[in-house]
């Protein structure tokens, strides 16, 4: 970064010298003689700007801001834009990518929180299914639908493979739970949402699926 800017800076301090040379024999052969000083002292305060720029350029080039902005801020400000963008300007697109990953961090731990209360009701916790021990047996009643049936901040949990009477259904989630019999709400093979209605006495089994 460094390293380009001085670069950038000898380059820019050629051309001036070479412009400087001309226009010194173009004056002299006109008859017009310059103050050495004067003309050091521009073509120092010329170089210093462009270097400058080049310097607040490279740094905004590194970071993946545009160049050419930040040369031109630099040619105005010289030493002390460049210098205050190399603390305090950012790489593009970090802060957003830093949000993202705390998003996905923050929904990560709220869906293991799910998993562990959606397990503790069903009768299992995550470390007895890591462990391989069996549950203990569950009633599937209304009481147990009702538990599972929305989640901590009331929205609807699901979806839900239940298993009765010898045959498997997948619960979009769980519409109501009557005295008798669990309401569910299924896809249908065109694409539809149906209700249906299963008695508790045939439930076999309810997982997360």
């Amino acid at each position: 970064m460094l390293y380009q800017a001085i670069q950038y800076t000898i380059l820019a301090f050629n051309w001036l010298v070479q412009k400087t040379q001309f226009f010194a024999g173009e004056t002299a052969g006109a008859g017009i003689s310059l103050d050495p000083m004067t003309t050091v002292g521009m073509l120092l305060l010329l170089t210093i700007c462009m270097g400058s720029g080049f310097w607040a350029g490279s740094i905004a080039a590194s970071r993946k801001h545009n160049m050419w902005l930040h040369v031109l801020i630099g040619l105005v400000a010289p030493i002390v834009y460049p210098a205050v963008i190399m603390f305090t300007l950012d790489l593009r697109g970090a802060k957003e990518r830093e949000r993202a990953r705390i998003e996905q961090e923050e929904a990560a731990k709220a869906e293991e929180a799910e998993r562990e209360r959606l397990a503790q009701v069903m009768g299992r916790s995550t470390g007895d299914e890591d462990d391989g021990a069996e549950a203990g047996p569950v009633s599937f009643d209304r009481d147990y639908f009702k538990k599972i049936a929305r989640n901590e901040t009331g929205q609807l949990t699901g979806p839900w493979l239940i298993s009765y009477n010898n045959q498997n259904v997948c619960a979009l989630h769980i519409a109501d739970c009557l005295d008798e019999v669990l309401v569910i709400e299924i896809e249908t093979p065109s694409g539809d949402r149906q209700r249906i209605r299963i008695r508790y006495a045939l439930i076999e089994s309810c997982e997360h699926a």
